[in-house]
């Protein structure tokens, strides 16, 4: 992240150093709501409870790297904005995409 990001957090004192790193840090005071005007924290929220519950249905998350944490919330985040969507569909589509970059063909 470069220093012109905007981070949206809650007023927990654990954040306090974003400020001070040089980020635009906007706090959110939940008693009052998860959001105001243009931004909200319910979508972090809701992937950071998709990602607990997946770790505790698989026993822990297996992570012990910083690449195995970014996987990890890679899939978590891409199966929350798939969770409306026909995945089979999704398979296919990429199946087909990768088969055809390499001029195989794929018969329907």
């Amino acid at each position: 992240m470069n220093n012109k990001t905007t981070i949206y957090t809650d007023k927990a004192p654990c954040y306090n150093f974003l400020t001070q790193a040089g980020y635009n840090h906007v706090k959110v005071n939940h008693s009052l709501g998860f959001g105001s005007g243009s931004f909200t924290t319910n979508n972090i929220e809701s992937l950071w409870a998709q990602l607990k519950a997946s770790g505790k249905f698989n026993k822990g998350l297996n992570c012990s790297t910083v690449e195995e944490v970014e996987a990890e919330l890679d899939v978590t985040a891409w199966r929350v904005k798939n969770r409306q969507n026909d995945l089979m569909a999704i398979l296919f589509q990429t199946l087909a995409k990768y088969y055809n970059s390499f001029g195989m063909i794929i018969v329907d």
